[in-house]
Formats: C-alpha cells, sequence, structure tokens
C-alpha cells in the first residue's frame, strides 16, 4: 500500500510526506533498505511536523465526515 501523508494525516499543507506499507516481512525490509540507500527517508523536523498534525487527526476526519 502507498499512502500519502500530505493532505490527511498533516493536514497543514507544510510537509510532503507518504508512507508505503508492506503485509510481507522480507518484502518490507527489501523496501527499507532501498529507501536508506536511496535517501527517501524523512527528515526529524518532517516526521515532527506530521505528529504535530496527526494529534488533530480525528476530530479532523470527523468533521469531514459530517460535511459529505
Amino acid at each position: 500500500v502507498v499512502h500519502s501523508c500530505t493532505k490527511y494525516l498533516n493536514g497543514h499543507s507544510d510537509v510532503v510526506a507518504g508512507a508505503v506499507i508492506a503485509k510481507d516481512p522480507e518484502l518490507a525490509v527489501e523496501l527499507a533498505w532501498w529507501a536508506n540507500n536511496i535517501g527517501v527517508t524523512g527528515g526529524a523536523f518532517d516526521s515532527y511536523l506530521l505528529l504535530r498534525g496527526m494529534r488533530t487527526l480525528s476530530p479532523r476526519i470527523k468533521a469531514a465526515q459530517q460535511n459529505a
């Protein structure tokens, strides 16, 4: 699964982020190796910004559902 973290998880439009999720542990290890070697891992400040946005994820999703 490839997921964009920029819109819903972040919520502030101040970071570009994504996640790749693998069910197979061997594939997850291989993806992590590639991400580390080609430098596509996120920085510390980007992680902070993403966590900051995730603190308000639940109320933002509830508001989006009510407005749908």
